[in-house]
């Protein structure tokens, strides 16, 4: 497969002298299949064939690389290179290719699988209660992957790498943990560690393992939901943020359709990122979100977002056995994206577009959304509908953005009747 990217004969002739040949020859095929360019697929055959050479002069056989193997490569030989060799790229380019060439290596057998790091006490519990909030609970990744990482620092804090014992565990121990977060963190981020903290101790309590005091004194800090307006942008900025796609090709129409359905449907992030062609009814003009708690929503597909997802999956979207809807268009080609690039997406297009708003996520536009369903006259509980709030309490600060309709309905102050 090194044909593939390589043309002269002596450089192949090269390739195939090594015995990391038939890895070299695995990566060029791994890089081709993803869609990386003749120049990116050049350059980390390249390093994978430095590298080549110089395990071949250092006498280390392929079932002896490692993670630790390469590393000595990157950072040590690196440095005092001396090799008849081209060096040519980057460290970043190098340790990108050896990340590559390691992953292909183990596919294929060449070399064994990393070996697992000890787990510490801490680590079985937590993959217990992983366990108890998605079989449970019904969590999805994300939350586990937060609630966990905060309760890992938790118990470390108390316990370290010894073993966990909750008979120790004090009602002082929780409430100085999160004071000491507090003193650093916004209230929004202190909330979610107490949340995290507060299901852990639930889970732990219904294991007869800790007392149901520790739940109730994990404090919370004040965080008032309706003392301010949510962020949203103006009917104008939101058309120059839709008009920052065009004429941007494949990825604009990809980035368009996805910010439709964040300011017209009120998608989340990884709502978006997670929508797959299943999802899509054409025929009834529905869609359907599974969003938190792996709850699943039927939402009216508006004309425009059809439109533009139309667009973007005849005239945009590459070659790819993936169902979702939004693929990558970069190496590794035709891969789901996931959350982060949609953010990314708003984020670059807020740019262009010169806007200057108060808060630069994709959740501006999920307002956005619900702020422009009620100037037009929705109720409070058809926006919790759509938004898929829980509570129609969580829907309540969306009452305070239509202030024209607020000043008919305000009371004058005495005076201003004389």
């Amino acid at each position: 497969m090194v044909e593939q990217y390589f043309r002269d004969p002596h450089t192949i002739a090269r390739l195939r002298s090594m015995s990391l040949s038939r890895g070299i020859d695995d990566l060029a095929g791994y890089l081709h299949e993803r869609g990386y360019a003749q120049f990116s697929g050049q350059v980390y055959l390249r390093g994978a064939a430095h590298f080549g050479h110089w395990i071949d002069a250092e006498g280390i056989t392929l079932a002896r690389i490692n993670e630790e193997v390469v590393a000595r490569f990157v950072e040590e030989h690196m440095r005092q290179c001396q090799c008849p060799v081209a060096r040519g790229l980057s460290l970043t380019h190098l340790r990108a290719a050896m990340g590559h060439l390691l992953k292909v290596l183990r596919e294929s057998g060449h070399t064994p699988p990393p070996t697992a790091s000890p787990q510490i006490p801490a680590d079985v519990v937590l993959q217990e209660f992983r366990q108890h909030l998605q079989q449970v609970q019904g969590a999805k990744e994300s939350t586990c992957s937060v609630y966990t990482r905060h309760v890992r620092e938790f118990l470390i804090a108390k316990f370290g790498t010894g073993s966990i014992d909750f008979a120790h565990l004090t009602v002082r121990d929780v409430i100085t943990f999160v004071e000491e977060k507090a003193a650093h963190w916004r209230p929004k981020t202190t909330n979610l560690l107490a949340s995290s903290l507060r299901s852990f101790l639930r889970f732990v309590q219904v294991n007869g393992r800790c007392d149901g005091r520790l739940v109730s004194a994990v404090p919370a800090t004040p965080e008032w939901k309706f003392s301010h307006l949510p962020k949203n942008v103006s009917d104008a900025d939101l058309r120059a943020l839709l008009a920052s796609f065009e004429g941007r090709g494949a990825i604009g129409r990809r980035d368009l359709a996805m910010a439709l359905c964040l300011c017209r449907i009120a998608l989340r992030a990884g709502e978006v990122a997670e929508l797959s062609l299943d999802d899509i009814d054409w025929r009834s003009g529905t869609v359907c979100i599974n969003g938190k708690s792996r709850r699943a929503n039927v939402l009216p597909l508006p004309p425009d977002v059809g439109r533009a997802i139309v667009d973007y999956i005849r005239h945009g979207r590459p070659e790819t056995r993936s169902r979702c809807v939004f693929v990558q268009h970069r190496p590794p080609v035709g891969v789901a994206i996931n959350a982060n690039s949609v953010r990314n997406a708003i984020r670059s297009a807020l740019r262009r577009a010169g806007l200057k708003v108060s808060s630069k996520g994709t959740h501006v536009l999920r307002h956005t959304a619900a702020a422009n369903m009620v100037r037009a006259g929705a109720t409070l509980k058809e926006v919790a509908d759509v938004l898929r709030h829980r509570s129609i309490d969580t829907t309540a600060i969306y009452a305070k953005v239509d202030l024209p309709r607020l000043a008919d309905v305000a009371m004058p102050w005495p005076e201003v009747r004389s």
